[in-house]
């Protein structure tokens, strides 16, 4: 055809030729639609790679701050990502689309996220018979009472399973923080009766769903938090010996911890930096001062010398 198209065009009157070329240049772009499209179906599209499995145990390991004793864990919420991008590091839920449609691994995770996540008494370890062969970021989150409760203990693992990795002790560690006070030393100067002692401090609320797919793992050291908000805290403390000021899982203190001594009407303020995240802080008031009495009436007696009578013969 195309010769005689050649021949057609050339004995063509220009007015009508203009319509013509419209009309052609319509032509040939529907052809090279339809010529790409035929070979867009007759190239074959790569197939999905699936992943294949392992089985084994995963066991924690809690890890205390150290100051007060540890919290009772009764058991633990296991979640296991995928790795989705590096830059930056980006996570998703394994949901069964890893393995082959209709296979048992596939049916098994697609199971477990439509019943929602599953918390396990705390045991030696949880057992996952298909676990995927790919870089995953293991997310272990530890409470002391049962599903729903507030979190104790984080741990991150990230890990590309084998066979021989079994069992895998992924290292939790205890969220939140730990405040005491002690102001025995100034309490016990007689006189001072009217003094009081104000600890300001900030709580940084922890988000531990972020914290866990952005933070490094937590083998080697704690978490780096990511915080959801700030809340400003005045207490009054009272009492001997170590009073606690605050221990709790949900907030790490940061910043400035401000401590106001109230005497007689002054007032006198103290400051520390807060602990770095694993550790807590256990503040003692020292001080080199005196304390003092009212005596009252002094009774004033006078004493005299007494003589001593010595008899000398000569």
């Amino acid at each position: 055809m195309y010769p005689v198209f050649i021949h057609f065009y050339k004995q063509l009157k220009p007015k009508t030729m203009k319509k013509f070329i419209g009309i052609v240049s319509m032509v040939l772009v529907l052809a090279v639609v339809f010529m790409t499209s035929c070979k867009k179906d007759d190239v074959k599209q790569p197939e999905k790679a699936y992943a294949s499995y392992v089985s084994g145990a995963f066991v924690p390991i809690d890890g205390n701050i150290g100051l007060k004793s540890a919290p009772a864990v009764t058991g633990y919420t296991f979640d296991i990502y995928k790795e989705m991008g590096t830059t930056p590091q980006t996570y998703s839920m394994i949901n069964g689309s890893e393995f082959l449609p209709g296979s048992a691994p596939a049916l098994d995770w697609a199971n477990y996220l439509s019943e929602g996540q599953y918390w396990f008494p705390k045991a030696q370890g949880v057992y996952i018979t298909y676990c995927p062969v790919l870089p995953l970021r293991v997310v272990i989150r530890a409470t002391e009472g049962g599903q729903g409760s507030a979190v104790s203990y984080l741990g991150i693992r990230d890990i590309t399973p084998t066979q021989a990795s079994f069992p895998i002790s992924v290292v939790d560690r205890r969220l939140g923080d730990v405040l005491t006070l002690n102001t025995d030393a100034l309490t016990a100067l007689p006189g001072y009766t009217n003094l009081t002692f104000t600890v300001e401090y900030t709580k940084s609320i922890i988000n531990v769903m972020q914290t866990a797919k952005t933070s490094p793992p937590t083998d080697l050291a704690w978490p780096v938090y990511v915080y959801s908000g700030t809340v400003p805290v005045s207490q009054l403390v009272t009492g001997a010996g170590n009073q606690t000021v605050y221990d709790g899982l949900d907030a790490k203190i940061t910043g400035i911890i401000t401590i106001k001594i109230t005497v007689d009407g002054t007032t006198i303020e103290k400051t520390v930096n807060a602990s770095a995240v694993g550790h807590g802080m256990a503040i003692t008031l020292k001080t080199n001062k005196v304390g003092w009495y009212d005596s009252g009436t002094i009774g004033i007696s006078d004493v005299d010398i007494a003589m001593d009578l010595v008899d000398v013969n000569i």
